[in-house]
């Protein structure tokens, strides 16, 4: 089977999912109202077929507010259904270090 038809088959699976939306419904949820679940089910339908629009990326200080609270794997959860848009300089940090 090509990669399409594996990806559409997954896609399918994860959206009749009752015990992946029980876990993840609620998590991460963005004032435009998707949340994890949302954005999961969104990328499974990108991956079926690339014409699907993906799910809308969050720049940083969206992604800190979505962060501000959640425990570990939730915000791992979060981060991970999210297309992170690094638009900004990250200043230096004391010491010469910095990130990003």
């Amino acid at each position: 089977p090509n990669g399409r038809a594996a990806a559409a088959r997954v896609g399918s699976t994860v959206a009749r999912s009752r015990s992946l939306a029980w876990s993840l419904r609620g998590l991460g949820p963005r004032p435009a109202g998707d949340d994890v679940l949302d954005r999961v089910r969104a990328w499974c339908a990108v991956a079926a077929d690339p014409a699907q629009a993906p799910p809308r990326g969050a720049d940083p200080d969206e992604l800190a507010t979505l962060l501000d609270g959640p425990e570990l794997a939730a915000a791992r959860l979060t981060v991970a259904s999210l297309d992170v848009q690094l638009t900004r300089a990250v200043a230096p940090v004391a010491g010469g270090h910095h990130y990003g």
